[in-house]
């Protein structure tokens, strides 16, 4: 199972700010660390998880409104 030391993440944390645009160049999310960080690889390095680069919330509200529609 993969777990979050807390240590690695603390170098490579960030904060956003609302209403900024959330995945920019370099910043990625890690959903097992619960971490947004600013790295450049496809991996965490903390836990080694593959780490999220894009928002996946706009395809998820088209399809829902869709069904909805319907």
């Amino acid at each position: 199972m993969r777990e979050c030391d807390d240590y690695t993440c603390k170098e490579f944390r960030i904060t956003i700010a609302v209403g900024q645009p959330i995945y920019q160049e370099g910043i990625k999310f890690c959903k097992t660390c619960d971490e947004f960080l600013e790295i450049d690889s496809y991996r965490c390095p903390c836990c080694k998880s593959n780490v999220r680069c894009k928002s996946h919330v706009k395809k998820w509200r088209d399809k829902v409104s869709s069904i909805l529609l319907s």
